[in-house]
Protein backbone atom coordinates (compact mmCIF):
# COMPACT_ATOMS: atom_id res chain seq x y z
CA UNK A 1 0.00 0.00 0.00
CA UNK A 2 1.47 3.96 -0.45
CA UNK A 3 2.57 5.45 2.51
CA UNK A 4 -0.50 7.72 4.09
CA UNK A 5 -0.94 10.22 6.39
CA UNK A 6 -2.18 9.90 9.72
CA UNK A 7 -5.41 10.52 9.88
CA UNK A 8 -5.05 12.24 13.57
CA UNK A 9 -2.02 14.43 13.78
CA UNK A 10 0.30 13.77 16.71
CA UNK A 11 0.80 16.18 19.46
CA UNK A 12 3.46 17.94 17.28
CA UNK A 13 4.15 17.18 14.05
CA UNK A 14 7.74 17.88 14.65
CA UNK A 15 7.84 15.20 16.52
CA UNK A 16 7.32 12.69 13.57
CA UNK A 17 10.68 11.38 11.68
CA UNK A 18 8.88 8.81 9.72
CA UNK A 19 5.13 7.53 8.93
CA UNK A 20 3.95 4.54 6.99
CA UNK A 21 2.09 1.62 6.42
CA UNK A 22 3.70 -1.89 6.53
CA UNK A 23 2.50 -5.84 7.33
CA UNK A 24 4.06 -7.04 10.82
CA UNK A 25 4.57 -10.72 11.43
CA UNK A 26 1.74 -12.56 13.51
CA UNK A 27 3.03 -13.49 17.20
CA UNK A 28 1.77 -17.27 16.84
CA UNK A 29 1.36 -18.26 13.31
CA UNK A 30 4.40 -16.95 10.98
CA UNK A 31 2.48 -16.97 7.82
CA UNK A 32 0.13 -14.61 9.51
CA UNK A 33 0.91 -10.88 8.40
CA UNK A 34 -1.15 -7.87 9.69
CA UNK A 35 -1.54 -4.80 7.96
CA UNK A 36 0.04 -2.04 10.59
CA UNK A 37 0.83 1.93 10.91
CA UNK A 38 4.10 2.69 12.09
CA UNK A 39 5.27 6.19 13.68
CA UNK A 40 9.30 6.90 14.22
CA UNK A 41 9.21 10.08 16.70
CA UNK A 42 12.41 12.55 17.04
CA UNK A 43 12.72 10.78 20.56
CA UNK A 44 13.61 7.88 19.16
CA UNK A 45 10.36 5.75 19.93
CA UNK A 46 9.27 3.71 17.12
CA UNK A 47 5.26 3.01 16.95
CA UNK A 48 2.84 -0.08 16.21
CA UNK A 49 -0.46 0.89 15.21
CA UNK A 50 -3.75 -0.86 14.46
CA UNK A 51 -4.72 2.17 11.99
CA UNK A 52 -3.75 5.53 11.21
CA UNK A 53 -5.42 7.06 14.15
CA UNK A 54 -2.55 8.10 15.91
CA UNK A 55 -4.15 8.69 19.29
CA UNK A 56 -5.24 5.70 20.07
CA UNK A 57 -2.82 3.17 22.21
CA UNK A 58 -0.13 1.72 20.11
CA UNK A 59 0.18 -2.30 19.56
CA UNK A 60 3.50 -1.65 20.77
CA UNK A 61 6.43 0.57 20.99
CA UNK A 62 10.09 0.41 21.35
CA UNK A 63 12.81 2.73 21.52
CA UNK A 64 15.60 3.58 19.04
CA UNK A 65 18.84 3.38 21.11
CA UNK A 66 21.50 1.91 18.31
CA UNK A 67 22.19 1.86 14.93
CA UNK A 68 21.10 -2.29 15.00
CA UNK A 69 18.02 -1.63 16.32
CA UNK A 70 16.18 -1.29 12.66
CA UNK A 71 18.23 -3.22 9.90
CA UNK A 72 17.91 -5.19 6.94
CA UNK A 73 16.75 -8.53 7.18
CA UNK A 74 19.35 -10.36 6.49
CA UNK A 75 21.25 -8.92 9.30
CA UNK A 76 19.40 -10.85 12.02
CA UNK A 77 19.03 -14.59 12.36
CA UNK A 78 15.70 -14.26 13.48
CA UNK A 79 14.64 -12.83 10.08
CA UNK A 80 16.39 -15.36 7.70
CA UNK A 81 14.50 -19.01 9.78
CA UNK A 82 10.38 -17.26 8.99
CA UNK A 83 8.95 -17.74 5.41
CA UNK A 84 9.06 -14.58 3.73
CA UNK A 85 5.59 -14.05 1.22
CA UNK A 86 6.83 -14.67 -1.99
CA UNK A 87 6.62 -10.97 -3.24
CA UNK A 88 8.65 -9.74 -0.22
CA UNK A 89 11.60 -8.61 -1.95
CA UNK A 90 14.99 -8.81 0.19
CA UNK A 91 15.28 -4.84 0.31
CA UNK A 92 11.75 -4.91 1.57
CA UNK A 93 12.42 -6.63 4.77
CA UNK A 94 13.14 -5.05 7.93
CA UNK A 95 13.87 -6.81 11.58
CA UNK A 96 13.09 -4.63 14.70
CA UNK A 97 14.85 -5.90 17.68
CA UNK A 98 12.65 -5.47 20.68
CA UNK A 99 14.16 -6.52 24.58
CA UNK A 100 11.92 -10.24 23.91
CA UNK A 101 11.51 -10.55 20.17
CA UNK A 102 12.39 -9.62 16.87
CA UNK A 103 9.57 -8.00 14.71
CA UNK A 104 9.29 -8.33 11.16
CA UNK A 105 7.68 -5.62 8.94
CA UNK A 106 7.30 -5.76 5.38
CA UNK A 107 6.92 -2.34 3.46
CA UNK A 108 5.31 -2.07 0.15
CA UNK A 109 8.55 -0.92 -1.23
CA UNK A 110 12.26 -0.99 -0.89
CA UNK A 111 12.00 2.86 -0.69
CA UNK A 112 9.99 3.14 1.99
CA UNK A 113 11.77 0.31 3.73
CA UNK A 114 15.00 2.12 3.84
CA UNK A 115 13.09 5.51 4.75
CA UNK A 116 12.75 4.19 8.11
CA UNK A 117 15.92 2.59 8.06
CA UNK A 118 17.81 5.88 7.25
CA UNK A 119 15.35 8.14 9.92
CA UNK A 120 16.88 5.61 12.81
CA UNK A 121 20.57 5.62 11.53
CA UNK A 122 20.32 9.30 11.78
CA UNK A 123 19.10 9.48 14.73
CA UNK A 124 21.43 6.96 16.95
CA UNK A 125 23.98 8.79 15.14
CA UNK A 126 23.11 12.11 16.42
CA UNK A 127 22.49 10.96 19.83
CA UNK A 128 25.65 8.91 19.87
CA UNK A 129 27.63 11.84 18.70
CA UNK A 130 26.26 14.22 21.67
CA UNK A 131 27.29 11.25 24.34
CA UNK A 132 30.61 10.42 22.62
CA UNK A 133 34.10 11.77 22.08
CA UNK A 134 34.39 12.90 18.18
CA UNK A 135 37.35 12.72 16.26
CA UNK A 136 36.46 14.09 13.14
CA UNK A 137 38.23 14.39 9.93
CA UNK A 138 40.29 18.06 9.61
CA UNK A 139 39.53 20.54 7.19
CA UNK A 140 42.43 19.87 5.50
CA UNK A 141 41.94 16.56 4.57
CA UNK A 142 38.68 17.37 3.15
CA UNK A 143 38.01 17.82 -0.33
CA UNK A 144 37.50 21.10 -2.40
CA UNK A 145 35.18 21.31 -5.90
CA UNK A 146 36.26 23.17 -8.77
CA UNK A 147 34.62 26.69 -10.59
CA UNK A 148 33.56 23.93 -13.63
CA UNK A 149 31.67 21.63 -10.93
CA UNK A 150 30.02 25.02 -9.41
CA UNK A 151 28.71 26.40 -12.74
CA UNK A 152 27.66 22.83 -13.43
CA UNK A 153 25.25 22.63 -10.34
CA UNK A 154 23.93 25.66 -11.33
CA UNK A 155 22.90 24.86 -15.16
CA UNK A 156 21.54 21.99 -13.83
CA UNK A 157 19.53 22.33 -10.76
CA UNK A 158 18.82 27.03 -10.30
CA UNK A 159 18.29 27.59 -14.37
CA UNK A 160 14.82 29.39 -13.72
CA UNK A 161 14.21 32.79 -12.83
CA UNK A 162 12.65 31.67 -9.27
CA UNK A 163 15.62 30.22 -8.40
CA UNK A 164 17.78 33.42 -8.79
CA UNK A 165 16.53 34.35 -5.00
CA UNK A 166 17.34 31.10 -3.20
CA UNK A 167 19.53 30.75 -0.32
CA UNK A 168 22.08 28.58 0.04
CA UNK A 169 20.04 26.81 2.74
CA UNK A 170 17.17 26.42 0.05
CA UNK A 171 19.63 24.72 -1.95
CA UNK A 172 20.86 22.51 0.84
CA UNK A 173 16.93 21.84 1.73
CA UNK A 174 16.17 21.55 -2.05
CA UNK A 175 19.18 19.83 -3.15
CA UNK A 176 21.77 18.57 -1.38
CA UNK A 177 19.43 16.94 1.15
CA UNK A 178 17.54 15.00 -1.27
CA UNK A 179 20.44 13.69 -3.46
CA UNK A 180 22.25 12.74 -0.15
CA UNK A 181 19.04 10.88 0.98
CA UNK A 182 18.94 8.63 -2.44
CA UNK A 183 22.03 8.06 -2.25
CA UNK A 184 21.91 7.04 1.70
CA UNK A 185 18.66 4.42 0.96
CA UNK A 186 20.88 2.47 -1.79
CA UNK A 187 23.79 2.60 0.87
CA UNK A 188 21.61 0.97 3.36
CA UNK A 189 20.82 3.88 5.25
CA UNK A 190 24.80 4.77 5.34
CA UNK A 191 25.02 8.91 5.19
CA UNK A 192 28.05 10.90 3.53
CA UNK A 193 28.66 14.26 2.10
CA UNK A 194 27.62 15.19 -1.30
CA UNK A 195 31.22 15.57 -2.22
CA UNK A 196 31.15 11.85 -2.79
CA UNK A 197 28.20 11.74 -4.62
CA UNK A 198 30.14 13.81 -7.03
CA UNK A 199 32.96 11.48 -6.60
CA UNK A 200 31.03 8.34 -7.68
CA UNK A 201 29.43 10.32 -10.98
CA UNK A 202 32.15 12.43 -12.14
CA UNK A 203 34.12 11.91 -15.41
CA UNK A 204 37.24 10.74 -14.38
CA UNK A 205 38.78 12.85 -17.46
CA UNK A 206 37.64 16.05 -16.19
CA UNK A 207 37.66 15.30 -12.28
CA UNK A 208 35.66 17.89 -9.87
CA UNK A 209 37.19 17.22 -6.64
CA UNK A 210 40.51 17.83 -5.44
CA UNK A 211 43.07 18.43 -2.23
CA UNK A 212 40.71 22.44 -1.58
CA UNK A 213 42.63 24.94 -2.26
CA UNK A 214 40.50 28.11 -0.75
CA UNK A 215 38.29 27.74 2.28
CA UNK A 216 34.93 29.84 1.45
CA UNK A 217 33.53 31.24 4.28
CA UNK A 218 29.73 32.68 3.57
CA UNK A 219 26.34 33.20 5.16
CA UNK A 220 24.25 30.42 3.94
CA UNK A 221 21.05 33.69 4.11
CA UNK A 222 22.20 35.06 1.07
CA UNK A 223 21.14 34.13 -2.14
CA UNK A 224 23.18 31.01 -3.17
CA UNK A 225 23.56 32.21 -7.01
CA UNK A 226 25.44 35.56 -5.11
CA UNK A 227 27.95 33.23 -3.70
CA UNK A 228 28.61 31.27 -6.99
CA UNK A 229 28.95 33.92 -9.34
CA UNK A 230 31.13 35.60 -6.72
CA UNK A 231 33.58 32.53 -6.85
CA UNK A 232 33.78 32.08 -10.19
CA UNK A 233 34.13 35.99 -10.50
CA UNK A 234 37.72 35.02 -8.20
CA UNK A 235 38.03 31.77 -10.24
CA UNK A 236 37.81 34.14 -13.66
CA UNK A 237 40.48 36.35 -12.75
CA UNK A 238 43.26 33.65 -11.85
CA UNK A 239 43.21 31.18 -14.99
CA UNK A 240 46.33 30.11 -14.52
CA UNK A 241 45.75 28.55 -10.98
CA UNK A 242 43.82 25.59 -10.28
CA UNK A 243 41.54 25.92 -7.65
CA UNK A 244 39.54 23.73 -5.21
CA UNK A 245 37.05 25.94 -3.19
CA UNK A 246 35.99 23.90 0.16
CA UNK A 247 32.74 25.10 0.91
CA UNK A 248 31.19 23.52 4.01
CA UNK A 249 27.48 22.51 2.45
CA UNK A 250 29.30 20.24 0.26
CA UNK A 251 32.11 19.21 2.59
CA UNK A 252 29.69 18.24 5.32
CA UNK A 253 27.60 15.64 5.69
CA UNK A 254 23.95 17.38 5.81
CA UNK A 255 22.10 14.82 7.12
CA UNK A 256 24.31 13.50 9.85
CA UNK A 257 25.56 16.52 11.65
CA UNK A 258 28.49 15.99 14.02
CA UNK A 259 29.02 18.32 17.29
CA UNK A 260 32.70 18.68 17.93
CA UNK A 261 34.58 19.09 20.74
CA UNK A 262 35.86 22.78 22.01
CA UNK A 263 39.46 22.12 21.49
CA UNK A 264 39.09 20.91 17.89
CA UNK A 265 38.15 24.51 17.09
CA UNK A 266 40.73 25.89 19.08
CA UNK A 267 43.48 23.55 17.52
CA UNK A 268 42.55 21.92 14.52
CA UNK A 269 40.48 23.85 13.02
CA UNK A 270 43.18 26.68 13.31
CA UNK A 271 45.54 24.76 12.13
CA UNK A 272 43.50 23.36 9.23
CA UNK A 273 43.06 26.78 7.56
CA UNK A 274 46.46 27.05 7.97
CA UNK A 275 47.14 24.08 5.44
CA UNK A 276 44.37 24.43 2.98
CA UNK A 277 46.25 28.28 2.69
CA UNK A 278 44.24 30.87 1.17
CA UNK A 279 40.62 32.02 3.25
CA UNK A 280 38.00 34.04 0.64
CA UNK A 281 35.39 35.77 2.41
CA UNK A 282 32.33 36.95 0.60
CA UNK A 283 30.99 39.99 1.53
CA UNK A 284 27.20 40.78 0.58
CA UNK A 285 25.37 43.00 0.55
CA UNK A 286 28.50 45.60 0.64
CA UNK A 287 26.80 48.36 2.76
CA UNK A 288 25.72 45.83 5.61
CA UNK A 289 27.82 42.22 4.99
CA UNK A 290 25.60 39.45 6.66
CA UNK A 291 29.22 37.43 7.99
CA UNK A 292 29.69 40.05 10.38
CA UNK A 293 26.47 39.71 11.93
CA UNK A 294 26.73 35.80 11.93
CA UNK A 295 28.79 34.03 14.32
CA UNK A 296 30.14 31.72 12.90
CA UNK A 297 31.55 33.70 10.19
CA UNK A 298 33.17 36.01 12.57
CA UNK A 299 34.68 32.98 14.54
CA UNK A 300 36.46 32.17 10.54
CA UNK A 301 37.57 35.11 10.40
CA UNK A 302 39.10 35.49 13.52
CA UNK A 303 40.65 32.20 13.04
CA UNK A 304 42.51 33.09 9.82
CA UNK A 305 43.78 36.23 10.98
CA UNK A 306 44.96 34.32 13.90
CA UNK A 307 46.61 31.65 11.79
CA UNK A 308 48.46 34.08 9.43
CA UNK A 309 46.43 32.54 6.68
CA UNK A 310 45.96 34.73 3.79
CA UNK A 311 42.36 36.34 3.75
CA UNK A 312 40.85 37.99 0.78
CA UNK A 313 37.38 39.86 1.11
CA UNK A 314 35.15 39.72 -2.18
CA UNK A 315 32.54 41.45 -3.62
CA UNK A 316 29.98 39.89 -5.68
CA UNK A 317 30.43 40.91 -9.50
CA UNK A 318 28.62 44.02 -10.59
CA UNK A 319 28.96 45.54 -6.78
CA UNK A 320 31.68 47.37 -7.37
CA UNK A 321 30.63 50.62 -8.72
CA UNK A 322 28.29 51.47 -5.96
CA UNK A 323 30.73 50.82 -3.57
CA UNK A 324 33.01 53.21 -4.71
CA UNK A 325 29.90 55.62 -4.96
CA UNK A 326 29.57 55.41 -1.62
CA UNK A 327 33.30 55.44 -0.51
CA UNK A 328 32.97 58.98 -2.16
CA UNK A 329 29.78 60.02 -0.59
CA UNK A 330 30.82 59.39 2.78
CA UNK A 331 33.13 57.06 3.54
CA UNK A 332 33.62 57.38 7.32
CA UNK A 333 29.97 56.45 7.04
CA UNK A 334 30.39 53.51 4.93
CA UNK A 335 33.62 52.20 6.78
CA UNK A 336 31.80 52.18 10.27
CA UNK A 337 28.43 50.31 8.69
CA UNK A 338 30.73 47.72 7.55
CA UNK A 339 32.72 47.00 9.96
CA UNK A 340 30.19 47.54 12.93
CA UNK A 341 31.19 44.20 14.42
CA UNK A 342 30.21 42.72 17.93
CA UNK A 343 30.47 39.23 18.42
CA UNK A 344 28.87 39.26 21.02
CA UNK A 345 25.79 40.17 19.46
CA UNK A 346 26.73 38.00 16.34
CA UNK A 347 23.96 35.22 15.71
CA UNK A 348 23.94 31.47 15.38
CA UNK A 349 21.62 28.90 13.84
CA UNK A 350 22.03 26.76 17.03
CA UNK A 351 22.15 28.52 20.56
CA UNK A 352 24.93 26.10 21.24
CA UNK A 353 27.05 26.65 18.45
CA UNK A 354 27.15 30.27 19.86
CA UNK A 355 27.65 29.62 23.08
CA UNK A 356 30.79 27.41 21.63
CA UNK A 357 32.11 30.32 19.56
CA UNK A 358 32.00 32.51 22.27
CA UNK A 359 33.95 30.33 24.78
CA UNK A 360 36.87 29.52 22.22
CA UNK A 361 37.07 33.54 21.78
CA UNK A 362 36.97 34.35 25.74
CA UNK A 363 39.81 31.13 25.88
CA UNK A 364 42.34 34.00 23.75
CA UNK A 365 44.24 36.91 24.97
CA UNK A 366 42.51 39.28 22.80
CA UNK A 367 39.15 38.13 24.02
CA UNK A 368 35.61 39.56 22.13
CA UNK A 369 36.65 43.09 22.53
CA UNK A 370 40.23 42.40 21.01
CA UNK A 371 38.48 40.05 18.08
CA UNK A 372 36.10 42.89 17.05
CA UNK A 373 38.80 45.24 16.97
CA UNK A 374 40.85 43.09 14.72
CA UNK A 375 38.38 42.28 12.22
CA UNK A 376 37.04 45.86 12.20
CA UNK A 377 40.51 46.74 10.75
CA UNK A 378 40.69 44.25 8.18
CA UNK A 379 37.50 45.51 6.97
CA UNK A 380 38.70 48.86 7.04
CA UNK A 381 42.07 47.79 5.08
CA UNK A 382 39.62 46.04 2.67
CA UNK A 383 37.71 49.29 1.90
CA UNK A 384 40.47 51.24 1.09
CA UNK A 385 41.96 48.55 -0.92
CA UNK A 386 38.96 47.96 -2.94
CA UNK A 387 38.37 51.36 -3.47
CA UNK A 388 42.15 52.38 -4.96
CA UNK A 389 41.56 49.34 -7.12
CA UNK A 390 38.24 50.41 -8.42
CA UNK A 391 39.10 54.11 -8.79
CA UNK A 392 42.19 53.47 -10.81
CA UNK A 393 40.09 51.10 -12.91
CA UNK A 394 37.30 53.42 -13.67
CA UNK A 395 39.79 56.23 -14.85
CA UNK A 396 41.64 53.53 -17.14
CA UNK A 397 38.43 52.88 -18.65
CA UNK A 398 37.56 56.33 -19.32
CA UNK A 399 41.56 56.54 -21.33
CA UNK A 400 40.92 53.71 -23.04
CA UNK A 401 37.14 54.26 -24.04
CA UNK A 402 36.95 57.71 -24.85
CA UNK A 403 33.29 57.80 -24.61
CA UNK A 404 31.62 60.46 -22.34
CA UNK A 405 30.28 58.51 -19.56
CA UNK A 406 32.23 55.05 -18.11
CA UNK A 407 30.21 53.36 -15.83
CA UNK A 408 27.49 56.14 -15.43
CA UNK A 409 30.52 59.10 -14.79
CA UNK A 410 31.42 61.54 -16.60
CA UNK A 411 35.41 62.97 -17.08
CA UNK A 412 34.86 65.51 -13.77
CA UNK A 413 33.48 62.49 -11.70
CA UNK A 414 35.62 59.49 -12.09
CA UNK A 415 38.53 62.79 -11.69
CA UNK A 416 36.78 63.77 -8.52
CA UNK A 417 36.04 59.88 -7.15
CA UNK A 418 39.94 59.59 -7.79
CA UNK A 419 40.40 62.56 -5.31
CA UNK A 420 37.94 61.85 -2.90
CA UNK A 421 39.55 58.00 -2.68
CA UNK A 422 42.73 59.71 -2.39
CA UNK A 423 41.88 61.53 0.48
CA UNK A 424 40.97 58.29 2.20
CA UNK A 425 44.23 56.74 1.65
CA UNK A 426 45.69 59.60 2.93
CA UNK A 427 43.90 60.11 6.10
CA UNK A 428 44.19 56.45 6.90
CA UNK A 429 48.10 56.86 6.47
CA UNK A 430 48.72 55.14 2.67
CA UNK A 431 50.23 58.26 0.72
CA UNK A 432 52.02 56.11 -1.96
CA UNK A 433 48.43 54.93 -3.33
CA UNK A 434 46.72 58.70 -2.56
CA UNK A 435 49.68 60.28 -4.67
CA UNK A 436 48.79 57.32 -6.98
CA UNK A 437 45.29 58.62 -7.48
CA UNK A 438 45.98 62.01 -7.31
CA UNK A 439 48.10 62.30 -10.44
CA UNK A 440 45.51 59.80 -12.15
CA UNK A 441 42.35 61.94 -11.84
CA UNK A 442 45.02 65.51 -12.45
CA UNK A 443 45.87 63.65 -15.77
CA UNK A 444 42.46 63.18 -16.30
CA UNK A 445 41.30 66.36 -15.22
CA UNK A 446 43.78 68.53 -17.04
CA UNK A 447 43.13 66.02 -20.67
CA UNK A 448 39.53 66.78 -20.14
CA UNK A 449 38.72 69.41 -18.10
CA UNK A 450 41.16 72.03 -19.02
CA UNK A 451 44.32 73.82 -16.57
CA UNK A 452 41.44 76.94 -16.11
CA UNK A 453 38.94 74.75 -14.24
CA UNK A 454 38.74 75.14 -10.37
CA UNK A 455 39.16 71.80 -9.48
CA UNK A 456 42.82 71.49 -11.02
CA UNK A 457 43.79 73.51 -8.09
CA UNK A 458 42.13 71.13 -5.43
CA UNK A 459 44.03 68.20 -6.87
CA UNK A 460 47.97 69.96 -6.35
CA UNK A 461 47.00 71.11 -2.75
CA UNK A 462 46.24 67.82 -2.19
CA UNK A 463 49.25 66.29 -3.87
CA UNK A 464 51.78 68.75 -1.87
CA UNK A 465 50.28 67.36 1.46
CA UNK A 466 50.97 63.93 0.56
CA UNK A 467 54.27 64.75 -0.49
CA UNK A 468 54.70 66.56 3.26
CA UNK A 469 53.66 63.41 4.76
CA UNK A 470 56.27 61.53 2.52
CA UNK A 471 58.58 64.15 3.92
CA UNK A 472 59.81 64.83 -0.42
CA UNK A 473 59.65 68.89 0.45
CA UNK A 474 60.80 69.61 -3.03
CA UNK A 475 58.04 67.94 -4.87
CA UNK A 476 55.38 69.78 -2.31
CA UNK A 477 56.49 73.19 -2.63
CA UNK A 478 56.27 72.48 -6.49
CA UNK A 479 52.61 71.01 -6.28
CA UNK A 480 51.83 74.16 -3.81
CA UNK A 481 53.44 77.03 -6.40
CA UNK A 482 50.99 75.18 -9.57
CA UNK A 483 47.95 75.82 -6.83
CA UNK A 484 49.40 79.20 -5.95
CA UNK A 485 49.10 79.76 -9.41
CA UNK A 486 45.68 78.65 -10.36
CA UNK A 487 44.24 80.64 -7.40
CA UNK A 488 46.01 83.51 -8.84
CA UNK A 489 44.78 82.97 -11.76
CA UNK A 490 40.88 82.57 -10.73
CA UNK A 491 40.58 84.48 -7.53
CA UNK A 492 43.59 87.27 -7.72
CA UNK A 493 45.74 88.07 -4.54
CA UNK A 494 43.27 89.26 -1.96
CA UNK A 495 41.55 85.67 -2.19
CA UNK A 496 41.24 83.65 0.92
CA UNK A 497 42.16 80.87 -1.20
CA UNK A 498 45.24 82.47 -2.66
CA UNK A 499 46.22 82.99 1.50
CA UNK A 500 46.22 79.28 1.89
CA UNK A 501 48.42 78.45 -1.02
CA UNK A 502 51.18 80.67 0.43
CA UNK A 503 50.83 79.44 3.40
CA UNK A 504 51.12 75.89 2.25
CA UNK A 505 54.29 76.58 0.65
CA UNK A 506 55.67 78.82 3.93
CA UNK A 507 54.69 75.44 5.49
CA UNK A 508 56.96 73.21 3.38
CA UNK A 509 59.82 75.68 3.60
CA UNK A 510 59.70 75.70 7.19
CA UNK A 511 59.77 71.91 7.60
CA UNK A 512 62.71 71.61 5.14
CA UNK A 513 64.76 74.13 7.21
CA UNK A 514 64.27 77.52 5.02
CA UNK A 515 63.26 79.69 7.94
CA UNK A 516 63.76 82.91 5.77
CA UNK A 517 61.62 81.67 2.78
CA UNK A 518 59.21 80.92 4.83
CA UNK A 519 58.70 84.01 6.90
CA UNK A 520 58.58 85.78 3.47
CA UNK A 521 55.63 83.51 2.21
CA UNK A 522 54.13 83.95 5.81
CA UNK A 523 53.82 87.66 5.40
Amino acid sequence: TTPTTPTTAMASDTDTLFTAWAFKQGKYVAKHWKRRFFVLRTDGVLSCYKTADVTEKPAWTVRIEGADVVCASDATSAAKQVQWPSHAHEDNRLAVVMPKRTVLVLFDSAAVARDLCLSAQSLSNTNAASNATVEPTPVSEAIGVTPDMLRQLLEEYLGGTEDKLLTTADVCERVIKPRCRTAARKAGGRTTPFIELVRTSQDPKTPHLGPASVFVSHAWRYPFRILVDTLLDYANQRPSDTIYFWIDMFANDQLSAVDRPFEWWTTTFRDSIAAIGSVVAVLHPWNKPVPVERAWCLFELHTTLGSGTPLELLLPPGEGRSFVQAVCDDYESLVKAMADVSVSHAQASRESDRDMILRAIDETEAGRGGMDEEIKKQLREWCLERAEASAMELSELYDEGGDDQVDGLTAEGVSRTCNEVGLALEQNGKTDGAIRLYNRGLALALKTLGEDHPGIASFYNNLGAAYMNQGDHDSAIQSYERALAMQLKIHGEGHPSTAVSYSNIGGAYSSKGDDDKAIELYE
